[in-house]
């Protein structure tokens, strides 16, 4: 056809200097980190696990009723989205409070998910958890669940400004 093999070329985006000690800190005063990215889910737990979200073969060690919940996908959560603002009486099925009451417990990583998505994460944390919840983000996307959280950072352009 005409094309000829010249290479492989392979990008990082490595995680920043200070993350790993960071969480390994907020790990100390027992806070629980849990990551919320737009990563595909192997992404995702490659570096959680890189940073210490989770930990070497974390997973394989897990009841499969836990694993399913602790690495969860925007997919998954498509069918749990309830309805209005948050979690208050009759905005969601039983089906869909267990899944949030699982997942609060459980989930360390949310991978391939949507700003809506990100605002209910916080608003589940919160609202099912009990949780004070912070959160960061670095882009107009994250607006609406940094808002939600009682500790919102946006961060600049690099996440390091």
């Amino acid at each position: 056809a005409g094309f000829t093999w010249v290479g492989l070329i392979g990008l990082e985006d490595p995680p920043k200097e200070g993350v790993k000690e960071a969480i390994a800190v907020l790990d100390d005063a027992s806070c629980k980190t849990v990551m919320v990215t737009g990563d595909h889910p192997t992404t995702a737990q490659a570096i959680a696990t890189r940073i210490g979200i989770l930990r070497e073969d974390e997973l394989a060690n897990l009841p499969e009723e836990i694993r399913r919940c602790t690495v969860v996908t925007g997919s998954q959560l498509a069918d749990y989205v309830p309805d209005g603002d948050g979690f208050e009486h009759g905005a969601c099925s039983e089906e869909q409070m267990e899944f949030w009451r699982q997942t609060v417990q459980h989930a360390r990583v949310f991978a391939r998910v949507s700003p809506v998505h990100k605002r209910v994460i916080v608003r589940a944390y919160q609202q099912i958890g009990g949780a004070i919840v912070a959160m960061t983000g670095d882009g107009v996307n994250d607006a609406p669940a940094l808002k939600a959280a009682e500790v919102g950072v946006a961060m600049g352009i690099r996440g390091t400004e």
